[in-house]
């Protein structure tokens, strides 16, 4: 009867950790999307930026150039260059932003990383703890003829054996004594 109390809670325990188990799993499915979808923005993100910085590079350049043959209208093209600047700082401190921002998100998939990682290790001392518990649990074969009955003391399993019979589970014969 206790042992089968002791298997029913063993079984009880068995299906709330594997409960916990798929629990930890949809959570890892779900940060492997959030890091997917975040990889795809980020990816999308530097795309725009590094097309945009390229049209404005080209842009200069052709700017330049025509600074060498129009002399006449530097004061023009300088306010022109000025607003171009603004515009790239502005651009810049949109990237410096956005790069903080995902550092962040960084930041905080790392904790999560950490924390299922602590989970895994509880999970892995709990089922250690259970393994330990199922070998104390299981009994020793009582081998006959030397071996009467099995008997729970209340902490492990012990086979009762015949007179001039020993051993954990009663298969060793004394020297001196003959089946």
């Amino acid at each position: 009867a206790t042992l089968n109390a002791t298997d029913a809670a063993l079984k009880t325990t068995d299906a709330s950790l594997s409960m916990r188990i798929d629990e930890l799993n949809a959570t890892d499915a779900e940060l492997k999307g959030v890091d997917d979808g975040l990889s795809s923005r980020i990816d999308a993100l530097t795309n725009i930026y590094v097309n945009e910085l390229n049209v404005t590079d080209k842009q200069l350049i052709v700017t330049d150039a025509t600074l060498g043959s129009r002399v006449d209208a530097l004061n023009a093209t300088q306010y022109e260059l000025r607003g171009n600047d603004t515009a790239l700082g502005v651009r810049v401190s949109a990237l410096e932003a956005a790069k903080n921002a995902l550092e962040q998100v960084d930041v905080d998939v790392r904790q999560l990383i950490g924390s299922l990682n602590a989970t895994d290790a509880t999970m892995h001392a709990t089922d250690d703890a259970l393994n330990a518990m199922i070998t104390a649990l299981t009994p020793p074969m009582c081998q006959e003829p030397g071996g009467i009955k099995l008997v729970y003391n209340g902490t492990r399993w012990q086979c009762v054996c015949e007179a001039q019979w020993s051993g954990t589970s009663c298969a060793s014969c004394a020297a001196n004594y003959h089946v």
